[in-house]
């Protein structure tokens, strides 16, 4: 791994200096007549002085030189990580010896195990600079148990101490050791930090302890024989969901067959996803990524997934040839209603447009705060508020149940779906929200994805336009042949929540309100029809453009 030389020298002193701190505070506290203080604080002033030297020196690696290696930024900005941590460390040692100061050496020995304690704080400091410098992964991990072992015991102690009290022992000098072992159990959270900001300079994402253990059981799982350190992990997507999703390589390998998509979060929506993955291969194999396997620990889940080449579809659509943009929404729509004809129950199905709207409003409101009508009225025109429309399309949406449900993405959005122009297929990715559902909410998903597209060249823009309106004349070609007299009025209140929610990912105000003036118009138009033959309904198509 490149050195930057000076960056070493003084990273090197640091870490000295601190394991040093250590050591002086441990034989504070073992020391009967308490000598040393003034030396603590001189030596905490010198960890400052020095932090700040590796602050500048990675703060001028970075910006002084034009091209920096993957690695060497890497390793520069986990440098800066563990320095926060070395110095917070530092004052948590002073803090000790300071809370110490007043309680003489037998009392302290009598309540904890001093050398006990101090034992892994040493021991998870030593290996610090030579496990960054070389990019060592069992020493990261080595530190990272140490961290773990000595918060665990120093909360340990703290509980046995809280107990001394409660059964009537001296609070004098108990009540002082027992936030000694609170500020010692903090060193293990910084140990801990300093080992995952390691892994974070060999893997190059950030990844926390817990983490990389889910995707070394994973991929052992998947029968893959690479260890965890040959493999290349890159993060590939940020999730609105709490879920970390990465691209897994082999060393040296760059081919695409050569990869797999790691997914991590919350255990319920990855073991959902991997159940609905298995109905998505059932209704058309191929269409979504194959699970090689699935590992649940605590709360959390994680699944190795196969690697789907090619583009998504907005990337398709604003930057491929018009002939490879037409196949791909070609094959979307023949896929897609193919699924939903081979999916498609006749039964009455309730819809929640309406309350999916009054769920997400805090989260719009906190983005756009001016998004909440109030009544209005000049003369006799009236305008109702924001509340009253909904209330009032809610009561709406109870009469229209979809006469047929189909089973859905659930989050229908043009990065959703990968289009592979080799192959001639499309395939569809993050699948956790499927469900059987009324078709007409990934239909307007999908609309309102394209709506949403941050491009605003004309050319790209009547692209754009141009595969809304295809998109929503075959989803309307479906709904005439099923039947479905509702469709328009659902189609209304589904899109209302799709651009009054979607809002809230958009911090552009005017193409925000865009969004919104069109949800509320939506609403107010559906409102109006009130009492009519709903069949009837005249959806405005104009909405959709930008």
């Amino acid at each position: 791994m490149e050195t930057p030389e000076g960056l070493d020298q003084h990273f090197r002193f640091l870490v000295l200096a601190l394991e040093t701190q250590a050591r002086g505070t441990q034989i504070f506290l073992l020391d009967p007549v308490r000598k040393g203080m003034p030396k603590l604080h001189s030596r905490k002033r010198y960890i400052d002085n020095l932090k700040t030297v590796v602050d500048n020196e990675c703060f001028g690696l970075i910006h002084s030189r034009a091209s920096l290696s993957r690695s060497l930024v890497n390793r520069v900005r986990a440098a800066q990580r563990i320095c926060d941590s070395l110095a917070r460390i530092g004052d948590i040692l002073v803090s000790v010896a300071e809370q110490a100061a007043d309680h003489s050496c037998r009392e302290f020995q009598a309540a904890m195990d001093v050398e006990g304690t101090f034992s892994p704080i040493t021991a998870g400091l030593a290996p610090i600079q030579r496990a960054l410098a070389k990019g060592k992964m069992d020493a990261a991990l080595s530190i990272c148990r140490v961290g773990s072992e000595l918060d665990r015991a120093c909360a340990n102690g703290a509980e046995k101490l809280m107990a001394a009290l409660q059964e009537g022992g001296d609070p004098g000098h108990l009540v002082s050791v027992l936030c000694v072992l609170r500020d010692l159990g903090r060193v293990g959270c910084e140990l801990l930090n300093i080992g995952e900001a390691i892994l974070f300079s060999i893997l190059g994402e950030h990844i926390d302890i817990e983490q990389f253990h889910a995707l070394k059981k994973t991929l052992s799982k998947s029968g893959r024989a690479d260890s965890v350190e040959s493999i290349d992990y890159r993060a590939i997507k940020g999730t609105r969901s709490g879920c970390r999703v990465g691209e897994v390589r082999g060393a040296g390998t760059r081919h695409e067959a050569g990869s797999r998509i790691y997914k991590e979060g919350p255990l319920e929506k990855i073991r959902r996803e991997k159940e609905n993955n298995s109905r998505w291969q059932q209704y058309c194999p191929g269409l979504v990524p194959e699970v090689y396997s699935f590992h649940a620990q605590g709360k959390n889940g994680s699944l190795l997934l196969e690697f789907l080449p090619g583009e998504t579809l907005d990337a398709v659509i604003r930057s491929a040839e018009e002939a490879v943009v037409k196949s791909a929404l070609d094959t979307l729509e023949r896929t897609l209603f193919a699924v939903w004809d081979r999916t498609a129950v006749t039964a009455p199905r309730a819809t929640d447009y309406i309350h999916q709207i009054q769920a997400r409003l805090a989260d719009v409101l906190a983005v756009h705060p001016a998004f909440f009508r109030e009544s209005t009225s000049v003369g006799r025109a009236a305008a109702h508020s924001v509340r009253e429309l909904l209330t009032g399309c809610a009561a709406i949406e109870k009469e229209l149940a979809a006469p047929v449900s189909v089973f859905i993405h659930g989050d229908f959005n043009t990065s959703n779906v990968v289009y592979n122009n080799a192959t001639g297929r499309v395939h569809f990715i993050d699948l956790h929200r499927s469900r059987d559902f009324d078709y007409v909410q990934d239909a307007s998903v999908f609309l309102v994805s394209l709506f949403r597209t941050p491009v605003f060249d004309a050319d790209c823009r009547r692209r754009i336009n141009g595969a809304i309106g295809r998109f929503h004349k075959g989803v309307e070609a479906f709904s005439i042949q099923r039947g479905d007299a509702s469709f328009a009025v659902r189609l209304a209140l589904a899109l209302a929540r799709s651009f009054y929610t979607s809002t809230r990912f958009e911090l552009n105000t005017d193409f925000a309100r865009a969004m919104y003036n069109r949800a509320l118009f939506l609403l107010e138009k559906v409102q109006g029809f009130q009492g009519g033959d709903w069949a009837a309904f005249r959806f405005p198509e104009e909405v959709l453009y930008y």
